[in-house]
């Protein structure tokens, strides 16, 4: 039976059945599922406040997996592993090519992995609900602000087929002049309204199982949890009964064939005892070691960048008067000199934006500037910004 599993931080689905997550564990909840819906596989989609998305322009990167793990690394604000990371390329009108990660906190991941296994609920990979929606606006030529409405709303930026802004609570108007002024549009942007029933999720996401390619975005369920004992990972199916009377013979067989070697090995020892003839006495020769000359290599350290080069500027959307300020006084303090400040619309989390050539020690400093801020959307700034890092701060903190 095809299954859609839907998970969110505080709510999991069931096609279209709930199970609060409030003040309980995954795994219950699933088990509790899997007896009352009969529920024993299904499909899963991660919903927007569990996953993290970014967007970056190709430019001197590696384009393989782990350079480009490690460029993510730097922009998350939670750990992403290689199992809890997905990656694609997107190419847009102007030919220009994008790159579209995705990733889930990966200690976060191992407990949703260990869960669906000790349910015995079997979940192969798991979609990201955004990168799906904006596939279906892929043939566009131009920036498009979707207007998403199902289990979670949502405003979703998209260009290509990639993902470039997810709002929850942004007004629209916000949301065109920032793509006016990100992609130097002359026009407004066009807003397309989806509702999940008329886009039909379930019958889109399982239509791909088909045709999964390097295109689509996917992060593997793990089935080897260390930790979890074999009894739990292997399922039902998978055992198989051995009757009382086949073990009985196995166990006779067992025993002869001890016995059988320990005979061996009586009579081997006494045709050693009467027939062996002493050996002479061997005098061993004395061996000097050999002292070989080791030679150590030190790896130079890093390089550490200079940031007195680059430009940031720092909005205070918190509601909170004077935050900006206090994240300028702590980047200049860190070596930054170029730091404006000004005021944002309000919003909720922090939001990020930069240059993809930025170096990982400096975003890691500036990341170190808001860590008591909730980060949500980072996107990135086209190479002719005026600045290399822009800040929205937000009034969630961690």
């Amino acid at each position: 039976m095809n299954n859609l599993i839907y998970l969110t931080k505080d709510t999991i689905w069931f096609d279209e059945k709930s199970y609060s997550l409030v003040g309980t564990d995954l795994k219950t909840v699933l088990e509790n599922a899997r007896k009352e819906l009969k529920i024993s596989n299904g499909r899963l989609i991660l919903g927007n406040d569990i996953l993290f998305t970014a967007s970056f322009k190709l430019e001197n990167q590696e384009e393989t997996r782990s350079a480009i793990l490690q460029i993510t690394k730097g922009w998350f604000p939670v750990e992403i592993d290689n199992d809890s990371f997905d990656w694609k390329r997107a190419i847009l009108a102007s030919g220009e090519v994008w790159i579209q990660t995705v990733g889930v906190d990966s200690e976060y991941w191992k407990n949703v992995c260990s869960s669906f296994v000790q349910a015995k609920i079997n979940v192969d990979v798991a979609e990201p609900l955004t990168t799906l929606i904006s596939e279906s606006v892929a043939q566009r030529d131009t920036p498009v602000i979707i207007n998403w409405s199902g289990k979670e709303k949502l405003k979703i930026v998209c260009l290509g087929g990639a993902v470039d802004f997810i709002s929850v609570d942004d007004a629209d108007d916000i949301l065109v002049s920032y793509v006016k002024d990100k992609w130097h549009l002359a026009v407004n942007p066009e807003i397309v309204l989806m509702e999940e029933n008329e886009f039909k999720l379930k019958e889109k996401v399982f239509a791909r199982l088909k045709n999964v390619d390097a295109s689509t975005l996917s992060i593997p369920v793990i089935k080897k949890i260390v930790g979890l004992s074999e009894e739990v990972q292997t399922s039902p199916e998978e055992k198989v009964a051995v009757p009382e009377e086949e073990k009985k013979q196995k166990g006779i067989v067992f025993l002869i064939s001890v016995l059988i070697i320990i005979l061996i090995g009586v009579i081997y020892w006494a045709y050693q005892t009467l027939f062996s003839v002493p050996k002479e006495q061997t005098t061993i020769p004395e061996v000097t070691p050999a002292i070989t000359e080791t030679t150590v290599s030190v790896t130079p350290e890093p390089v550490k960048s200079d940031y007195s080069v680059y430009r940031i500027q720092v909005l205070n959307g918190s509601g909170v008067s004077g935050e900006a300020g206090r994240i300028r006084e702590t980047l200049i303090n860190s070596g930054f000199l170029n730091v404006d400040v000004g005021n944002a619309t309000a919003t909720t989390e922090t939001q990020i934006s930069y240059k993809s050539d930025l170096p990982s020690d400096v975003s890691d400093v500036v990341m170190g500037s808001i860590k008591d801020y909730t980060v949500g959307q980072i996107s990135t700034l086209t190479s002719t910004s005026d600045y290399d890092l822009i800040i929205v701060l937000g009034s969630s903190n961690d």
